[in-house]
């Protein structure tokens, strides 16, 4: 497990910049699951509503009764929350409602 590390998105090639942007989407999806697979709230992320999309943080730190998040950006629209920065501290309470809320499947099976 480690931080996501996004790499450069190419914004002088269209079909170049698309590519990074799924390998990134892709690189924070295999970092959340191996996370969440060993149990752990480290390296997680969240998702923020904001404008007209969303903003995603990482779990970076976690600390007795806080998480310190950092934003993902390289793909999507890369928004950035104007109270939670670019890092942050927030109240485990807090974020772990919205990793519930992640973890919920939308739609349940007969069986479950």
């Amino acid at each position: 497990m480690k931080i996501y590390e996004p790499k450069t998105l190419d914004v002088e090639s269209t079909t170049e910049y698309f590519k990074t942007s799924e390998e990134n989407w892709k690189q924070l999806e295999e970092i959340d699951a191996r996370a969440k697979l060993n149990g752990s709230k480290l390296y997680r992320y969240i998702t923020i509503g904001i404008g007209d999309g969303h903003a995603f943080y990482q779990i970076i730190k976690v600390n007795k009764t806080s998480y310190r998040l950092r934003v993902c950006t390289g793909f999507g629209d890369n928004w950035i929350d104007p109270i939670l920065g670019v890092e942050c501290t927030v109240a485990k309470k807090a974020v772990d409602g919205y990793l519930k809320r992640r973890d919920v499947p939308l739609f349940r099976t007969a069986s479950g």
